[in-house]
């Protein structure tokens, strides 16, 4: 994955602008405040990552989306792999599925609606404060 798309962005929850930067404090956890803590700048280049109020609301459709995705993926291999199950079953391993991806889903949502609106610049990379 090349340093300068924006896929290596989002998947890595990097500064949208320099790549350098960590978008979160703290590693992927499953303890609720650990997990939503955000940096407020990005440390190499000084992106503001919160520019106004509310800002991180649309990426509440982009964890939908994944979310959604990921439900649908696993009834398919459910169906696929075991199509006698009973349908409590599909429920249950599609909800399963969700909690444990639950994370990374707010990561991955917040990373790639912050990259809808900013984007690489080699300048940033190099560490010169815009």
């Amino acid at each position: 994955m090349k340093k300068e798309s924006r896929i290596y962005s989002i998947v890595n929850c990097k500064c949208p602008r320099c790549h350098e930067g960590d978008l979160f404090t703290n590693k992927i956890s499953y303890n609720i405040k650990k997990l939503t803590e955000m940096n407020t700048h990005c440390n190499h280049c000084g992106l503001e990552f919160t520019p106004e109020p509310g800002y991180f609301y649309g990426a509440m459709y982009v964890s939908y989306g994944l979310t959604a995705l990921e439900m649908f993926l696993v009834v398919i291999g459910m169906y696929i792999f075991s199509p006698q199950a009973p349908t409590w079953a599909f429920y249950f391993a599609s909800l399963l599925g969700v909690f444990i991806l639950t994370p990374w889903n707010y990561r991955i949502g917040r990373a790639g609606w912050i990259n809808l609106f900013y984007s690489y610049d080699k300048n940033a990379a190099k560490g010169y404060k815009i």
